[in-house]
């Protein structure tokens, strides 16, 4: 082992040497001098520590160096001789060495991106949607059916049966309403949970929007913590009110041609609508709900230290005392639009009051769940038992709520 350590300084020496030779050479050329390029990428081969593209790069420079002088040939051509007689290191444990290093600042990586999340989520969001481009410019249908891992043909052909692959189910509310699921089948939800993962997590969406990949809801309620005024909106029959003509505008505003426009939409509507129980409808309503959202923003105009979060159907607004004046505003714009506040479920709630945003009750800095989820939480224990998958979910639901104090 020793030998292995003192054999790679050794090399590093060597190649330190060649790069300080070249490095005065090119000092002492002029700038308009012939060959300066291939000298320049020797000099950044020998920087990385790559003596065989050097050994490339230099030979390449005899061969066209006709102006230089002999001296300055005699140096290249020695530096040439120097990195051949450098023994190559041993494969394997540069591969380790490279492995390591990329091991380390992936988990460096990971650190930081878990503490940016905790401390800082709106920046976080901000930078991890960066690189979001917009995909929908640059894909065709024939691209999507191979990014999907699927044939043209095929796709087109289950938008056709699309309408006839969705189980429609029934499911109490809490209020004694029925709640309907319009759950596809697993050959469509398949491609419908790709069509999300692969290209829809990829559009960039308003920082504002939570209940999408990258979000959490605890971070949405710390942003109406110790605020004067918090203010509730729920939207009522979110999915069933986006209609595939939104569908259709909200694709092609995001650059997609027509005929990818039409494939997706027959992918992702059933009955001409939104599905209430597709893995792709929370985001694609998301993208009809976002203009008017802005226009919601406009409403709140100069108001200071006012936050905005849409969960899904349920929009929270805090800030000063003087929020409750927009609410005119705020319901005249979606009166213009597809969405219907549901006039029973806005409320207005002051700091010396409980303030309730997305179920969760805030007091100060502090979140804790409402007595009604607790109950529903013990219920569940008893007739399903910890090991439930929606019970395993509102447990941690509860843990996040405990950290986050």
């Amino acid at each position: 082992m020793m030998s292995n350590s003192s054999s790679l300084r050794t090399r590093k020496g060597r190649l330190n040497d060649c790069l300080c030779k070249l490095q005065r050479l090119q000092d002492s050329l002029p700038d308009r001098c012939g060959g300066n390029l291939l000298l320049q990428n020797a000099i950044q081969s020998l920087e990385n520590e790559d003596a065989e593209h050097a050994d490339r790069e230099l030979t390449a420079l005899l061969a066209c160096s006709g102006k230089y002088s002999y001296e300055r040939k005699r140096i290249v051509e020695l530096v040439l001789i120097e990195l051949r007689s450098i023994p190559k290191p041993n494969r394997w444990s540069v591969v380790l060495r490279t492995a390591c290093q990329k091991m380390c600042a992936w988990i460096l990586y990971q650190l930081c991106k878990a503490q940016m999340k905790q401390w800082f989520p709106l920046i976080y969001r901000l930078s991890s949607s960066a690189p979001m481009h917009q995909p929908l410019q640059n894909l065709t249908p024939s691209s999507l059916a191979h990014l999907l891992c699927c044939r043209e043909p095929n796709l087109w052909e289950l938008a056709e049966k699309a309408p006839r692959l969705y189980r429609i189910s029934h499911i109490e509310k809490s209020n004694g309403g029925v709640r309907t699921i319009e759950a596809p089948a697993a050959e469509l939800k398949k491609v419908q949970r790709a069509l999300l993962d692969k290209v829809f997590t990829k559009i960039r969406t308003d920082p504002c929007f939570y209940g999408v990949k990258g979000t959490r809801m605890v971070d949405a309620v710390r942003l109406h913590c110790e605020k004067p005024m918090v203010m509730t909106l729920d939207i009522q029959n979110f999915f069933p009110s986006v209609t595939i003509r939104e569908v259709r505008h909200a694709l092609s505003t995001r650059g997609a041609e027509p005929e990818l426009v039409d494939l997706i939409a027959r992918l992702t509507t059933y009955k001409w609508r939104l599905p209430q129980g597709a893995p792709t409808s929370p985001f694609l309503a998301a993208m009809a709900l976002q203009p008017y959202i802005r226009r919601v923003k406009d409403a709140l105009g100069a108001l200071p230290d006012t936050d905005i979060c849409v969960y899904v159907d349920d929009i929270a607004i805090s800030g000063p005392d003087g929020i409750v004046a927009t609410l005119n505003p705020i319901r005249a714009v979606f009166e213009r639009s597809p969405f219907t506040l549901h006039s029973g479920k806005t409320k207005i709630m002051r700091s010396g009051s409980t303030q309730v945003v997305l179920g969760v009750e805030i007091h100060g800095k502090q979140l804790k769940p409402t007595p009604e989820f607790c109950t529903k939480l013990t219920d569940r224990i008893q007739s399903h038992g910890k090991a439930h998958p929606v019970v395993r979910g509102m447990l941690a639901f509860q843990r996040s709520l405990r950290q986050s104090a």
